[in-house]
């Protein structure tokens, strides 16, 4: 875990760094005070420094004041831990003059530089309203009492835990109450405050516990050495220890022991950063180029809400469905073993009717199961197949579910008939259903433009069609709905607009200007016409800029509009493409690099099938030297 979170650009090895410091710092001046020595100053002043810097790195570093009190508490007598607390309050009294030299003595509120409360109180409510955390399958906002615990468990070599735990009992005598205090006291008091602070986020909020517990080890590895009968044992388990860690490199990352099931067993107890931060796209990427040399193609995040058959690659984060709400997505694949990975966090899926038909068998009474296995008779053709195993869930099932699955699944088998007739038995029995309805009135639309394709009801049809299509993020299955809608009819403003929006959309501002320059609508789409060309302008730099340095550059707010509409239609790598040009001129501009810390956060999980977004920033924008 020090390993992996040492190569990210992240601040909590360096808390770590800075936290034992001042751990280390503060024993000797509480050596000195429990011999009835004089104050050690240059161990003192050492603690400070090391505070203020812990500080100052995280506010994670604010907790070693009252945990240092806490261990002169319980490791001096009381005339000595009153010392101790004097000290401390004078440091804490310092932290406040520092802090605003820190914050250049900018605006005061309550004694204490404004931007640093706002900056606490920001994080307390970041506490108050909730994050989400996945464990062990569960999902919630509030975040589990328990979390911390369990990603000990399952993150920490086995044998460093055994060692530790062999330490702390057979060396704890032989400890002075200092050592004691300081081994124990801010360990578990970190683990308990994040616990309590339910803001499950991964192991690196409590990565200052791992040294304690390397040396209650080291304690364990002296004890077992100095027995000739228990050295095997040390030896084993250290031999076992470096096996388990080299297995893993270099995915430290994706560290999980035995009781997890090592790497590829992580995903069922913990995710996000304590898995992958996006380091496995790059293998994932090397993996496509790899097949695609051998003929292979391998879908990238497959449509979750429906079972296939094929070659699949899906990342855990989807798998799990991290950050979504419905947890149904990929329901179908959760059950299904992985022929292999691209980086632990992509797993790698060949996927068969029979896999899919030994899943139904085993598991006859599992729903998920059952549903996918008629979806992938459906998805390989065999619509027959498919309905009987759908009315053989609907014996064991009577969910809506069912239904809305099999029509959905004959409408893509272009089985219309056969979707009219479930549709029906299921708005029957489950009459309050809104997803039948929507599907229904979908079915209605489909209807007329087969019935009648030339007429102007048919074009209506098309266009709220398109619409539907493009309210369900598919813009372009959308566009030749609408395309088609506005041929046939090229006056109605309405329709031309939805076509010329979703041309937008799909990040075409210039044929998106073409649609409503049209002469028959042009009069009432003047401003979107405007907007769109002035897209497609900035748009035309961002190409220019990229082939000839020296070419005419457009305002900060061009690139922001640009950067902000790709944003919107998760066109990441465009949108991270214009905002690196607003950061060549001013690097520090904070939208544009709260906008590409969002984008951070999203192009790690919302990967789009058959391209990884977030690679086109390093190949086609390098930001500079400043910029960087």
């Amino acid at each position: 875990n020090l390993v992996a979170h040492g190569h990210l650009a992240t601040l909590d090895l360096p808390l770590t760094l800075f936290w034992w410091a001042s751990l280390w710092q503060w024993r000797k001046v509480l050596r000195a005070l429990a011999a009835g020595r004089a104050t050690p100053w240059n161990a003192l002043a050492g603690f400070f420094v090391a505070v203020t810097l812990a500080v100052f790195n995280k506010f994670t570093g604010l907790l070693l004041l009252p945990i240092c009190a806490l261990v002169a508490t319980f490791a001096l007598d009381r005339r000595g831990a009153v010392r101790a607390w004097g000290w401390l309050a004078a440091g804490a009294v310092g932290l406040v003059l520092v802090s605003h030299v820190a914050y250049g003595f900018g605006p005061v509120r309550s004694g204490l530089p404004a931007e640093l409360v706002d900056a606490v109180a920001g994080k307390w409510a970041h506490r108050d309203d909730g994050h989400f955390a996945y464990l062990m399958g569960r999902r919630s906002v509030e975040g589990f009492a328990a979390y911390y615990l369990v990603t000990l468990l399952v993150k920490t070599p086995l044998p460093l835990l055994a060692l530790a735990i062999v330490g702390t009992i057979a060396g704890w005598r032989r400890l002075a109450a200092v050592d004691r205090a300081l081994l124990v006291i801010p360990a578990l008091a970190l683990v308990v405050f994040f616990s309590v602070v339910r803001v499950n986020i991964g192991v690196r909020h409590i990565l200052p516990v791992y040294p304690a517990l390397v040396l209650a080890a080291a304690l364990g590895a002296r004890f077992l050495w100095q027995r000739v009968t228990t050295r095997t044992v040390l030896v084993v388990a250290c031999v076992a220890w470096a096996i388990g860690v080299a297995r893993v490199v270099p995915q430290q990352l994706a560290y999980f022991n035995m009781i997890a099931g090592g790497p590829g067993g992580g995903h069922r107890w913990l995710l996000d950063s304590n898995l992958d931060w996006g380091q496995d796209d790059r293998r994932l990427e090397e993996f496509l180029a790899a097949a695609a040399q051998r003929g292979e193609t391998w879908h990238v995040n497959p449509d979750g809400d429906h079972a296939r058959t094929g070659r699949c690659v899906v990342n855990a984060n989807r798998l799990h469905n991290l950050l979504l709400r419905d947890t149904s997505a990929y329901a179908w694949l959760r059950g299904m073993d992985p022929v292999g990975h691209a980086g632990y966090a992509w797993r790698r899926y060949v996927l068969t009717l029979d896999d899919f038909a030994a899943r139904a068998a085993r598991q006859p009474n599992d729903f998920d199961s059952q549903l996918a296995y008629a979806e992938a008779l459906a998805f390989e053709g065999r619509w027959d197949a498919a309905a009987a195993r759908y009315r053989d869930a609907l014996q064991r099932f009577a969910r809506p579910r069912v239904f809305r699955s099999a029509v959905e699944s004959a409408l893509r088998a272009e089985r219309p008939d056969a979707a009219e007739s479930w549709l029906r038995r299921g708005i029957e029995q489950h009459p309050q259903d809104a997803g039948l309805h929507a599907l229904g009135a979908r079915l209605e639309l489909e209807h007329v433009v087969r019935t009648a394709p030339d007429s102007d009801d048919a074009a209506r049809a098309r266009a709220s069609l398109g619409l539907w299509w493009a309210e369900q993020g598919d813009v372009e299955r959308a566009v030749p709905l609408l395309r088609a809608a506005a041929a046939t009819r090229p006056r109605d403003v309405e329709i031309v607009r939805a076509l010329g929006v979703a041309e937008a959309r799909a990040g075409r501002f210039a044929d998106a200007v073409a649609v409503f320059e049209r002469a028959a609508v042009a009069g009432a789409l003047r401003a979107e016409a405007a907007a769109c060309r002035a897209l497609a302008r900035t748009e035309a730099a961002l190409a220019d800029t990229r082939s000839a340095p020296g070419a005419a550059r457009p305002g900060r707010a061009a690139w922001m509009e640009l950067a902000t509409t790709h944003f919107a239609d998760a066109r990441y790598d465009r949108a991270a493409a214009a905002l690196v040009e607003i950061l060549r001129d001013d690097p520090a501009d904070g939208e544009a690099l709260a906008l590409l810390s969002e984008m951070h956060v999203r192009t790690k999980l919302r990967i789009v099938e058959g391209t990884l977004a977030p690679r086109g920033l390093r190949r086609e924008a390098r930001p500079s030297r400043e910029a960087r």
